[in-house]
Formats: structure tokens, sequence, C-alpha cells
């Protein structure tokens, strides 16, 4: 998956995790592969390192497909796919080894085992070592003569996903997709394997699904819409249905589309932490900016009360960065700004310190904890801040970018100006500045210039400041949430009701509001 902007990633889980006990050398040698080669390690701190057995846990996604005849197997595989639908990778590739282990007849447990060594929407690049264990494990599954058709094709699929060669993270995503397809043509009533086609087709262009505008689909996903919505047709609480529809709209110009089944999703699974946290994108983004901290918060107490559940650490378990972050903004468009400096307070300290300098995709969680507190903090707060770790360049120029805002606001247009110089010489010190790094260094600085020129009082210079702040801003990728916490148009509104403009402070605020339905910034001004 290609890093868009870094933070399109912010879905996400760890890949793979060792197998149940007893662990072998050669699974602990896989755990480590996996990790080495999966770019969302970090999120939380609980399930990518856990090495705790799997247990059955009520309430988690309800799935099911017929694999074993001995009862506990069977409980353990459907846990395990439950667990795949809810992109809890790791805990299902333990549950579906667990499942192998008690009934060793059970065929489908290597495709299952399969699915959950990756790759899906958020797993990134998956390395040889890990793609070889998987297609060891279609190998098992291919060699038994108790498959049924349908089965014998699914493992088929999942077996030439994973042979050498592949180019879209390693794998062959698009043949996969295809032939996933293909498999709908003959079992077009089955939801399966629509649904696991509607997926193979996500993951084979990751969060690219719509041409600009959000109105038309990119490539197959339209496909993978007429699917789901073909399935929730058929089975309306189907989850993995409505979890997939939220992540195909979100982005569109239509995400209001998912609001019913999100409404459903959190009572179908319970448990299952990133199925409660679902309906919180969709709410989001149509403004329904409450009911996304709520589902958040309890999100949060759903992965602590797992991992107490399979004997885990709860501290920062799972996702909890990410319902983390969606808490932090969410709360940050309601003006709320308790909420929102305790989520970056908490954010800030989940983030592994010895990671994030190695990882562009962490050191924007901390840059969005950054924004947050320049927007809630008074001035001379914002420069109390201590300065980020040297190596941290793109916290850094934002830091320096905050900085200015603050010096701005207190009337020292002097330190200002000093601070975007640093803030250039911090982009300057990237070795290879990427366009996204280019687009978030002019964005800051845009905006501190606004800042700056209000300040000596040129509020004309301001708004140009802020409309060429604007348009950088749009050409940000979608991300959930988004980087940029307050829509720039916020600031020339402000400014202009400042002028006593009220007429462009009206259209200004109009503008936001429609890049931000229901931001109560927007709609305050």
């Amino acid at each position: 998956m290609a890093i868009r902007f870094i933070l399109a990633l912010s879905a996400a889980t760890a890949l793979a995790a060792p197998a149940s006990p007893p662990v072998s050398p050669a699974d602990a040698a896989l755990a480590k592969a996996v990790a080495a080669n999966n770019c969302m390690t970090g999120e939380g701190a609980g399930a990518a390192a856990s090495a705790s057995k799997a247990v059955l846990v009520a309430g988690l996604t309800p799935a099911h497909m017929p694999a074993s005849s001995v009862a506990e197997a069977q409980a353990f595989f459907d846990q395990g796919l439950g667990q795949l639908f809810g992109f809890d990778y790791d805990e299902a590739l333990k549950s579906f080894r667990r499942a192998a282990a008690i009934d060793p007849d059970c065929a489908m447990c290597g495709w299952g085992e399969a699915l959950a060594l990756g790759p899906y929407v958020n797993s990134g690049p998956v390395g040889a070592a890990v793609i070889a264990e998987a297609r060891a494990a279609t190998t098992r599954t291919l060699a038994s003569n108790r498959l049924s058709e349908r089965d014998r094709a699914l493992a088929e699929a999942v077996h030439a996903r994973h042979a050498p060669g592949g180019r879209q993270d390693g794998v062959h995503g698009d043949l996969y997709a295809d032939t996933m397809t293909g498999l709908v043509a003959r079992w077009p009533g089955d939801d399966l394997v629509a649904i696991l086609a509607t997926e193979a087709i996500m993951t084979s262009q990751p969060w690219d699904y719509w041409k600009p505008g959000g109105t038309v689909p990119k490539k197959r996903a339209g496909t993978a819409l007429e699917l789901v919505d073909r399935v929730l047709a058929r089975s309306p609480n189907d989850p993995q249905a409505i979890h997939l529809l939220i992540h195909l709209t979100e982005a569109s110009a239509n995400p209001a589309r998912a609001a019913g089944p999100a409404a459903r999703l959190e009572g179908l699974a319970p448990a299952a932490p990133h199925m409660v946290h679902m309906p919180s994108h969709t709410w989001y983004n149509i403004g329904r900016f409450d009911e996304a901290i709520a589902a958040n918060q309890r999100a949060v107490a759903a992965d602590e009360s797992y991992a107490r559940k399979v004997g885990d650490d709860p501290k920062n378990y799972g996702y909890f960065n990410h319902h983390t972050h969606f808490i932090l903004s969410s709360a940050t468009q309601t003006g709320d700004r308790t909420a929102a400096l305790a989520a970056a307070t908490a954010l800030e300290g989940a983030v592994d310190p010895d990671k994030v300098t190695t990882s562009p995709w962490l050191e924007m969680r901390l840059i969005t904890a950054l924004l947050a507190r320049s927007h809630f903090l008074p001035a001379a707060e914002l420069l109390a801040l201590p300065a980020p770790d040297k190596r941290l360049l793109r916290m850094r120029l934002t830091w320096h970018g905050v900085r200015a805002e603050a010096h701005a606001m207190l009337g020292d247009t002097v330190s200002a100006k000093t601070e975007v110089r640093a803030l250039q010489a911090a982009l300057s010190q990237i070795g290879y500045p990427s366009q996204d790094d280019r687009t978030l260094a002019a964005l800051v600085e845009r905006v501190a210039r606004g800042r700056i020129a209000a300040a000596e009082g040129k509020p004309k210079e301001a708004l140009r400041q802020y409309r060429r702040a604007e348009q950088v801003e749009a050409g940000l990728p979608y991300s959930e949430p988004p980087l940029w916490p307050i829509p720039v148009a916020v600031l020339s509104g402000q400014l202009r009701l400042k002028q006593g403009d009220n007429g462009g402070a009206a259209a200004d605020f109009r503008r936001a509001l429609a890049g931000r339905p229901g931001s109560r910034l927007a709609s305050a001004g």
C-alpha cells in the first residue's frame, strides 16, 4: 500500500502475531518477520505484541463457515473468520491455528491462516517470509480430499494470490480480485464469497475508491459497492458487508449512504472493538461528532475488555491510537477543549518513543495532537511546549509553525518570522522530501504567514495567505480523521468577522462546512 500522506493508513492494526502456544522457533521467526514487514506496527501496544493463547470470547463479530466436525475447533474457526472481518488479523491467526491444533483434519484452517497473514487494506507490503508461510498454509489445505467445490476454489484463489513474484504488497492482488469476482459469478447467492470478493477488490486498490468529487467509483470499486449492496439486500445485518460499505463510502460525496447500516453494526458485534468503532467513520463524515466520540470511547473499553479476557495488558491495546485519534479530532470539531486535550495527552503517551523516530506514520499521530493543542491552548502555553526530538523533522516543522502562530497572536511578529525560517530549515533537512512533506510544510507555513499578516494589521495579505493555505488543504488526500483539524476557511471567516465583513465571513464558513459538515467551529461563525 502506498503511503498516502502517511495518514490514509489511520485505520489499522498489526498484521499477524505469533502462533498459539506451543510457540516454535519457526513461529517466533515468522512473527518477527511479520512485524518487520508491517508498516502499521505500533497502532497499539497490546495486539501486535500479544503472545497469549487463543481463547473464545463472546460477542465478537458473528461469522460461520463449516470447517470442522469438532465443535470447539469450529468455534475457533468461526471466531477467526469474524476477527478477520474485524481487521484483527493477529488474533485471527491465533484462532485459526488453535482450531487446527484441536482438529488436524480442519483443512480450511490453512486457508484461514493464509488470509490472516495478509495483506489487507491496512497492512502495507507483506514480506517474502510471510508470503511463503501463507502459501504453505494453502498447500496444506489443497492437499485435502474433503473440500467442497466452493471451498477448493476459495483455497486455490488464495494460493495463487501468494505465488512468487507478486507486485502488489508482495502478492498478486489484481489476480486475486479478478478470481474472487469470477467466483461470485459461480456462486451468485453466496454472501461469504461476495464479501471475500469485495475485500479482495478493496485490498487491490486500498483507500483509492473514488474519482475527484466522490461521485464516480474508481477501477473495481463500483463492483465492490454492487457486491456489498447485493449482500445487504439479502442479509441486512451482515456485519462485514456493513463494515466494508462504511469504508467504501466514507470518502465519497455521500457518506450518509452507510448511516442506516452503520447504526446497526455495534449491536451486531458488541465485544469486537473495531466493529464498535466503525460507525464513527460515518458519523464523523456527516457531522455527528458526539456520536463519533461516544463510539470510540466504547471501542477503547472493548479493546481493554478483550485484552483482559485473553490475558494481555489492556493499556493502549489494539486500536487504541486510532480510536483516540478519532476522539481527539471529533472533540476538536465540537469545541470540547477538555476532551480534545485529554485525548491528545493519551495519544502522545501511547506512541512508542522508540518507534516514532523511524515511523512517519506515528510521527503524524503526534502532529495531530500538536495541532489540536494549537487550537485550544493560549499562545503562552504553546510557546512553553517542549521541542520535539530533533530526528522528527515533520513534527519539528509543524512545531515551528505553531510557535510562529503563537508569537504572532502575542504581537511578536519578529519572532514569528524567525520560526517560519526554522520551519523551512526543518523541511530542507528531510533528506528527500516527498510531495506530501512539501504539502504539509506549505500548509503550516501559509497559516503561520496569515497569522503574521493579521498581527501586522494587513488583513488583505492575511486573507490571501489563508486562501493559499486553503488551496493546499484541498489537495490533502483523504485520511481518517483529517490531518488538519480546523478547516482553514474558518480562520478566514473569523478574520472577516473582525473586519465587519459579515457576508464574506458567511461565505467562508459555508465553504468550511462543505468540507467538514457539522463542524461547530464553522457553525458558530
